[in-house]
């Protein structure tokens, strides 16, 4: 019918509504490029800023001295740590800090060249198991081996046979390096609450650690005194760095400190990276609106902008010394042939 052959419905079927159908044109284009490179230059300028207005001091501590400050080789720290009783030794360091920091202040420990997302580390645990399930020791030994016993078998000595709770080599390598911040001898308090993710909280139930890293002679890093659900050092140490370098959050200050402070820093130095290659330190710092001090972002932004300014100007100039008829049919490849 003819009614149906102009309703909306028979048009549309047949791709005949009216559109808009805009042309890409040459000054069009160069001034989209010019406005878009404009506005990724300010947004990366933006982030610029906010990073530099973080304040941070870093200390570099897995190549200082040893117990009482004496010289000692790599290997010779690496034999004191595992024949020692797990307590280390103490190193400090004054830092001066030539910019205030204003609250709050977060305390993070890093360990460069530390594989965490190699693959036989990473599922290396057992998620039921940490989450309170019921699991069998078959299907911890098919998740956590070589770290299912306390002392790598069952042993009749220790409670339940010496099972491990939490287990795994992920688990066995908790970080056990401590930090103190203290100025004019007075300790700065380091809050361990709110340092982990809600996300990473909910993963885990409430678990008492059994067999824990509680013997020296077996231990890989630190224990955990309260229940998985509640340790949130632990949650930090349990999240997978995707990076060579594991960076967590050890405590936060909302103590104000102003530039010229003498900041002393002292680590109970425990984690034993020595030998492989690995370096430890720990960095103090603020935050802006946008986290902690990265330039990437911004820089990526600049970069991005400036060459989007860049071909939108050269387009420009190119039009304007050999401008060109837009949709020109002398342009045609067959057209031009028969010249």
């Amino acid at each position: 019918p003819a009614a149906e052959a102009t309703g909306w419905l028979y048009k549309f079927r047949h791709q005949e509504i009216p559109a808009w159908r805009p042309r890409a044109r040459p000054v069009v284009s160069a001034g989209l490029l010019m406005a878009g490179g404009t506005v990724l230059i300010a947004l990366g300028a933006v982030c610029l800023l906010a990073s530099g207005s973080v304040r941070q001091v870093q200390w570099s501590y897995g190549s200082s001295g040893g117990p009482d400050g004496r010289q000692v080789s790599e290997e010779g720290k690496r034999v004191l740590l595992l024949e020692g009783d797990g307590q280390g030794w103490e190193v400090r360091k004054d830092l001066v800090l030539d910019q205030d920091m204003e609250p709050p202040i977060y305390v993070y420990y890093q360990v460069s060249n530390y594989f965490q997302n190699h693959r036989r580390y990473y599922r290396n645990r057992n998620d039921d198991q940490n989450y309170g399930k019921d699991v069998s020791v078959s299907a911890l030994r098919a998740t956590c081996e070589p770290h299912v016993w306390a002392t790598g078998q069952e042993d009749d000595a220790l409670p339940e046979g010496g099972l491990v709770s939490p287990c795994g080599l992920h688990a066995w390598s908790f970080f056990n390096d401590t930090f103190q911040l203290s100025v004019g001898g007075a300790e700065l308090d380091l809050a361990s609450q709110d340092i982990a993710w809600g996300a990473d909280r909910d993963l885990y139930g409430d678990v008492i650690p059994e067999n824990y890293n509680d013997l020296p002679a077996y231990r890989g890093g630190n224990t955990s005194a309260l229940p998985l659900d509640k340790n949130q050092a632990w949650q930090n140490w349990m999240r997978s760095s995707i990076f060579p370098a594991v960076r967590n959050l050890y405590g936060i200050s909302n103590v104000s400190l102003p530039a010229g402070t003498n900041l002393t820093v002292r680590v109970g130095n425990r984690y034993n990276t020595y030998g492989s290659g690995a370096d430890k330190k720990v960095i103090i710092t603020t935050q802006s609106w946008l986290g902690g001090r990265n330039p990437v972002l911004g820089g990526t932004y600049v970069v991005t902008g400036t060459i989007c300014l860049l071909a939108g100007i050269c387009l420009l100039v190119g039009l304007v010394i050999k401008p060109r008829q837009i949709g020109d049919p002398r342009r045609l490849s067959w057209n031009r042939q028969h010249r």
